[in-house]
């Protein structure tokens, strides 16, 4: 709602935006071209927290679901949870975490495997690691992604 009225006070100047990561990838370069077109759009992206994390854990970006939980409820998750699934998790601020792990618990996956990278490609990139039903971890940076190795709870 911002993008339309900001677009409108600045019509025929100049501006920039400045955005971390990729714009064009869950960012404000979707607004932007919506309102704009991409001949009123000169993007330039930085690698992506999703980026980022794939080269830490080492998964083919192409192998993995990035599911967004910015402005969305975490119940989301719940339809891209299958055995063996690999997902890269956008988290809404630093309770994300627990919500995820308790999300998993309680759809049956409570074995699956979590990490969650904080600060990625910043002097303070940090990563905690855990199972998901033992999940116990105090929040910690508002910036991170969850990454989460689906795996079944037996029986």
């Amino acid at each position: 709602p911002a993008v339309p009225r900001l677009l409108a006070e600045h019509r025929g100047r100049r501006i920039a935006v400045l955005a971390s990561g990729d714009p064009m990838f869950y960012g404000i370069g979707r607004a932007l071209a919506q309102e704009l077109g991409p001949e009123g759009l000169r993007v330039v992206p930085h690698p992506s927290s999703v980026s980022y994390a794939c080269a830490r854990l080492g998964w083919p970006l192409e192998d993995t679901e990035v599911v967004t939980l910015v402005g969305r409820p975490a119940a989301r998750l719940a339809a891209s949870l299958y055995p063996g699934r690999r997902l890269l998790v956008l988290s809404a601020d630093a309770s994300t975490p627990a919500e995820v792990a308790a999300l998993l618990t309680d759809r049956g996956f409570g074995p699956s495997r979590l990490r969650v990278l904080e600060q990625l490609g910043g002097e303070d990139e940090g990563c905690a690691e855990g199972i998901a039903q033992e999940w116990a971890h105090p929040p910690g940076d508002r910036l991170n992604v969850v990454a989460v190795e689906c795996l079944p709870s037996a029986g």
